[in-house]
């Protein structure tokens, strides 16, 4: 636990819905390394006991929460999540947390997302 620091923030957001925030760490090699928190609508996340280094921070819409990012499809068309990656990359150093990461969703709030199957025929 001395190797190990911590990210903490706020999702800005009007909905209440679940997102998922994900911290993956810059130099990762295959699949290790990348860390995610699920939660419902905005307020404080947190993210403990992470190794220390360089993380990339991006938070997506998740309403079936599987922790995965939904890219969407072409047929029949179906639109890919929202999303917004924090502007710089965050050093997580041992025994120290970071805070004031804001991650804001707000943009998104009033989108509405095109589905065809919904569409009127023409």
């Amino acid at each position: 636990r001395d190797m190990l620091g911590g990210i903490e923030g706020e999702l800005i957001t009007n909905q209440d819905t679940p997102f998922t925030i994900k911290f993956d760490k810059v130099g990762r090699r295959d699949n290790g390394q990348r860390y995610s928190v699920t939660q419902r609508g905005g307020g404080t996340f947190t993210m403990r006991h992470i190794p220390e280094g360089q993380y990339t921070l991006w938070v997506f819409s998740d309403p079936e929460e599987t922790g995965t990012y939904n890219y969407g499809e072409v047929f029949p068309f179906r639109g890919s999540a929202p999303f917004v990656t924090y502007p710089d990359t965050v050093r997580v150093r041992a025994r120290w947390i970071v805070d004031g990461i804001i991650l804001d969703m707000r943009e998104y709030d009033e989108t509405d997302v095109f589905d065809a199957a919904e569409a009127p025929e023409q």
